[in-house]
């Protein structure tokens, strides 16, 4: 792709989403935070004047950020590129997070395309990728046997097809989210997409939002 999607939910400390913050995105650099061009969309769309992204209403934003390992766009960025993403409304809430890393060398993404069913065992040499499946039947990816020197390791799942995908722990005791296993079974969303992070020796959690539905059961 020749751009790389970003997306997050702004919520506040009672966990309720923020409409309306203004949304700014910086390249963080030694000489200090400069402003860059984000679009909004991977491919044509244009681009956004700074100042003008916002959250809706259910506090959710996106952006795309051109990137040089497939160019297009006059202005690319690398694969250690660093970001900063600020937001602020005015007697609500403010604030920022730096050095949030957008872009991922191509050779970190691996896809998958599943015409019927099929079952996906990771290990754990897969850990800190993004596994894309295009799956049109009934798919279950495994996560890896994990153990207390796997904390911070993280998996981003997509699911490209119209299938079902279902993510099961490896072990007994493992949980996700509390359960042990957490799937998406809407046919429409053909762009879904979680990531796992390890807490614990046991636990896994979500890395930010979920996009699309997905429902953590056992």
């Amino acid at each position: 792709m020749a751009r790389s999607h970003y997306w997050q939910y702004l919520i506040n400390e009672e966990g309720q989403p923020v409409e309306a913050a203004v949304i700014n995105v910086y390249e963080v650099t030694d000489e200090g935070d400069v402003d860059i061009e984000i679009y909004t969309a991977e491919s044509g769309g244009s681009i956004i004047v700074p100042g003008t992204l916002e959250t809706d209403s259910n506090g959710f934003f996106d952006f795309c950020v051109p990137n040089e390992l497939d160019p297009v766009d006059t202005v690319t960025y690398s694969a250690d590129t660093l970001f900063k993403i600020a937001w602020e409304k005015a007697n609500v809430i403010s604030g920022s997070v730096d050095d949030v890393k957008i872009i991922y060398d191509n050779s970190k993404i691996h896809t998958v395309e599943i015409s019927t069913s099929a079952v996906i065992a990771l290990v754990l040499s897969q850990m800190q990728e993004i596994l894309v499946v295009n799956t049109a039947g009934v798919t279950t990816v495994a996560l890896p046997h994990v153990g207390i020197n796997d904390i911070g390791k993280w998996i981003q799942i997509q699911k490209m097809g119209a299938g079902n995908l279902t993510i099961n722990v490896a072990d007994v005791g493992d949980t996700i989210e509390g359960e042990t296993q957490v799937a998406n079974t809407e046919a429409g969303e053909t762009d879904a997409n979680i990531t796992l992070y390890l807490a614990t020796a046991t636990t896994w959690k979500y890395l930010g939002a979920p996009f699309g539905t997905w429902v953590a059961s056992s």
